[in-house]
């Protein structure tokens, strides 16, 4: 795993989580937080992971 692209691609979520799921077709907003736990949970330790479901919640 490239730590420094994960940083980003994390940091980048975390700015930006509001204009993702405001802007994402409605079919897929209940899906978003799955697929970005899904994608961020190799990565991350899970406290990060249920930080972000509860913000998402």
């Amino acid at each position: 795993m490239n730590v420094l692209r994960d940083k980003v691609v994390y940091d980048f979520v975390k700015e930006n989580i509001e204009m993702i799921v405001t802007n994402a077709p409605k079919i897929l907003r209940d899906e978003i937080p799955y697929l970005i736990i899904a994608a961020l949970h190799e990565t991350f330790r899970k406290p990060t992971i249920w930080a972000l479901r509860k913000r998402l919640s």
